[in-house]
Formats: C-alpha cells, sequence, structure tokens
C-alpha cells in the first residue's frame, strides 16, 4: 500500500512541475524529506529547473534541496534557503554537470564533509552570479 502512495506522489509531482513548466509559474518545494535529493532529484537525465524555490527539505545522505547523479542539471534564479543533508546541504552532484546561474543560497546546511550551498563529487560545477550567505559545513559553507 504504501509502495502505491509513493508512486502516486511521484506522479503527481511530475505533472505539477510539467504544468509550472508550461505555464511559467513557479513551484515551491517545502519541507520534504528522502535519502537523496529532500526537494529534487534526477538520474541519468537532463534537468533544467527555473526561477523555482526550495525551503526546508532534508536528505540524510546528499543534496537536501536537490541531488543530481549522472546527469546534466541547469540551474537558474530561485532559491535554496534551510535544506539540509550530511554532503551539499542546498545541491549534491555525484558525477554528471551542473550549470549554476544566480538564485539565492542562504541558511542550508551539511554536517558531513561538504558544503552547505554545494557539493560535487566526479562532477563539473560551472557557477556564475547569485547570493550565497549563511551556509555551513563541517568542510565549507
Amino acid at each position: 500500500m504504501q509502495a502505491a502512495a509513493n508512486e502516486d506522489a511521484i506522479v503527481l509531482s511530475e505533472r505539477l512541475w510539467r504544468w509550472c513548466a508550461r505555464h511559467g509559474k513557479r513551484l515551491i518545494y517545502a519541507s520534504s524529506a528522502a535519502t537523496y535529493g529532500g526537494g529534487f532529484r534526477a538520474d541519468y537525465a537532463a534537468a533544467s529547473v527555473v526561477d523555482s524555490d526550495f525551503s526546508a527539505n532534508t536528505a540524510s545522505i546528499g543534496g537536501g534541496g536537490l541531488y543530481v547523479q549522472s546527469a546534466n542539471l541547469t540551474l537558474s534564479g530561485g532559491s535554496l534557503t534551510g535544506n539540509s543533508a550530511s554532503w551539499g546541504g542546498a545541491i549534491r552532484i555525484d558525477g554528471g554537470t551542473a550549470t549554476i546561474s544566480g538564485g539565492d543560497f542562504s541558511a542550508n546546511t551539511a554536517a558531513g564533509d561538504g558544503g552547505g550551498a554545494l557539493f560535487g563529487y566526479n562532477a563539473h560545477l560551472a557557477v556564475s552570479g547569485g547570493r550565497y550567505h549563511e551556509n555551513s559545513g563541517a568542510n565549507g559553507g
């Protein structure tokens, strides 16, 4: 029963995400929890996130706000605020590429060996602009 409910939630989230993208509306992910990617997760795919807000999400291992595995992420604008994980409080990228332009990264935390805002492992990160403040991590903010 729980598996069916989780699958329904994933399908609904995907439909909502696509509707917002199609109609130019902002989508706010708040107070979600997962092992990887408390707010959003992309595996072996390309993902484009524009002017979206991710706040108060938690991942027990990586990417409190967003988690990307062997994928290409383009992030433009929006905010990642108050997210937490062991590695990469706001975003964790494992393999793949992330292009981040603008946005507000604030009050994200990482308890393990990773930045409060960003953590990359075997990844290519290209970051331009944006605001990074009050992020904290065991080995970097």
